[in-house]
């Protein structure tokens, strides 16, 4: 066994972790397969646009520029490139970008090479379009050094429902693995029960046996 000088100790176990490849457990990204932006009803959102319309930032622009001088109808009937114009210039340009959803796209930004100086978004355009979707996972994944991605799979999303129900091989991209958000089963379950009644499922209110197992269908199909 080769000893270790203790001065240099932080700088290998900072090194150590960094080189770990890690499994985010956690997160609202698809795959392609799910739909990708600006298709209608795509899972995977990716581009500059869809990473400045984050409703992190929607919210905080609105406190920079207020909904008196921006309604919020006029806003939402932007296109998404003019709303991530409008962020851009507000929490970017017009001010130093401190809070921590703007440090995230600072960050994103750096990390893929890019110059997060710019005025405007052209250059941040033409490198996503330069891209598609399914090599930008593969470069986010190498940068960040994840192995996995864990998707969040709404059980109640009809949308989602009806792509897993109309596709046996729906999810075959060994980059994610899906998981059930069963949220609605356990903190709203009047709202659930309803929801599986309207999708066909013999539930009442109470749980009893025949409920129980028509909530156990659900979930296997």
């Amino acid at each position: 066994m080769t000893a270790i000088n203790k001065a240099s100790l932080n700088s290998i176990v900072h090194e150590i972790v960094a080189m770990q490849p890690v499994t985010d457990l956690h997160t609202h990204v698809f795959s392609p397969q799910f739909g990708v932006s600006p298709q209608k009803n795509a899972g995977l959102l990716w581009g500059i646009d869809d990473l400045l319309t984050y409703h992190y930032l929607i919210a905080e622009v609105f406190r920079v520029v207020p909904a008196t001088k921006l309604s919020y109808d006029d806003f939402y009937a932007m296109t998404s490139s003019q709303q991530a114009d409008h962020i851009w210039l507000h929490l970017f340009v017009n001010r130093t970008p401190i809070s921590e959803a703007c440090r995230g796209i600072i960050t994103t930004l750096t990390k893929l090479g890019l110059n997060p100086h710019e005025k405007n978004l052209t250059a941040y355009r033409n490198f996503f379009a330069s891209l598609n979707a399914d090599k930008y996972i593969d470069k986010v994944m190498e940068i960040a050094n994840v192995d996995m991605i864990t998707m969040t799979n709404e059980v109640f999303d009809l949308h989602e429902r009806n792509l897993w129900l109309e596709n046996d091989s729906l999810n075959n991209d060994p980059r994610f693995q899906s998981v059930l958000r069963i949220d609605k089963l356990l903190l709203d379950w009047k709202g659930a029960c309803n929801d599986l009644f309207s999708l066909g499922y013999g539930v009442k209110l109470e749980a009893n046996p025949e409920t129980i197992n028509e909530v156990k269908k659900f979930l296997h199909d």
